[in-house]
């Protein structure tokens, strides 16, 4: 069975395209395949496709007919909305929307039995915690309408043509293979970078602000279990729990053994978000999936067996 990767040598795509290659036939779809970190011997077929050029996206996806799609790539951040060529609104839907649309029509026609894609828990904006997926959203940033309409999108193909596909809205995930992210990594990586150098991590605020961190691992199983699903619809990705920076500090400190205090700063965020929770019950329904690793499980196995954190 074939499965086709958009993002695949993008940190969720790459550990994504790792747990799933002795599963599917892979073919990963990527505009940057020069910091591809695949083995020689996985029998991955990499096509370096921008999804903004659409002859080429078409030609990739009529050649292979996937069975099924798993599209990772997007802008994944408010910041990167704003900086460098990205900070143009036409590059933004582009990326985000149009290509997304433009790859739902060219799987209707290739007649793809699943595809799951990317969301993310940011649309929930300033909703009352616990998020649900049932809650009335009003995007607040682009970043959160390009992702909110995605969703109606894809629910637009279901109802018109059939086409089946979940949306995964993600939370705060961590792991090996964020170095590639930069600075737009999750905090828990870069307090992990900054620690493990002996300086202390930065904190907006007083640090009781809290995320549902969830970890890779968890991430790219819920992941497998959507590609095998018969839902449509969305679907929150989170662990239930929710962690104040403070405690992030803590758990890194316990598994270095270190003693770091943080340095905390003025937030210089207009539109931060104080608190993020997710309801998972839904996830657990219809998938028969939930979050293994608690936050300090996640951070000691990816110390432990990361690339990019193994002590």
């Amino acid at each position: 069975m074939k499965l086709m990767v958009f993002g695949g040598t993008g940190f969720i795509g790459w550990n994504a395209v790792n747990h799933l290659k002795n599963k599917y036939e892979i073919i990963v779809l990527d505009k940057d395949l020069q910091r591809n970190r695949f083995a020689k011997g996985d029998n991955i077929t990499l096509i370096e496709c921008d999804i903004n050029n659409f002859k080429e996206m078409e030609k990739a996806i009529l050649s292979h007919k996937p069975d099924k799609i798993l599209f990772l790539a997007a802008l994944s951040s408010t910041p990167m909305f704003f900086d460098g060529t990205e900070g143009n609104p036409t590059n933004w839907v582009r990326t985000n929307t149009l290509a997304f649309t433009e790859m739902l029509g060219l799987a209707n026609r290739c007649k793809v039995q699943k595809i799951v894609y990317a969301s993310t828990s940011s649309i929930y904006s300033e909703n009352p915690v616990p998020f649900r997926e049932d809650q009335c959203i009003t995007p607040k940033t682009f970043y959160e309408a390009t992702l909110h309409a995605r969703e109606g999108i894809a629910n637009a193909f279901n109802r018109v043509y059939g086409l089946s596909s979940i949306g995964l809205r993600f939370f705060a995930v961590y792991g090996d293979g964020e170095k590639i992210k930069g600075k737009y990594a999750n905090n828990i990586s870069q307090f992990i970078w900054a620690m493990k150098n002996g300086k202390s991590p930065e904190i907006y605020g007083d640090g009781t602000q809290t995320r549902d961190f969830t970890y890779i691992k968890d991430v790219v199983n819920a992941i497998e279990k959507a590609l095998e699903s018969d839902y449509h619809g969305v679907l929150n990705i989170g662990t239930g729990i929710e962690t104040d920076f403070k405690m992030i500090v803590k758990y890194i400190n316990e598994v270095l053994h270190t003693s770091i205090k943080p340095k905390y700063v003025k937030n210089p965020l207009k539109a931060y978000v104080a608190r993020t929770l997710a309801d998972v019950s839904m996830a657990k329904k219809v998938l028969d999936w939930k979050a293994r690793f608690s936050v300090k499980e996640g951070i000691k196995d990816m110390l432990e067996t990361g690339k990019d954190y193994k002590t």
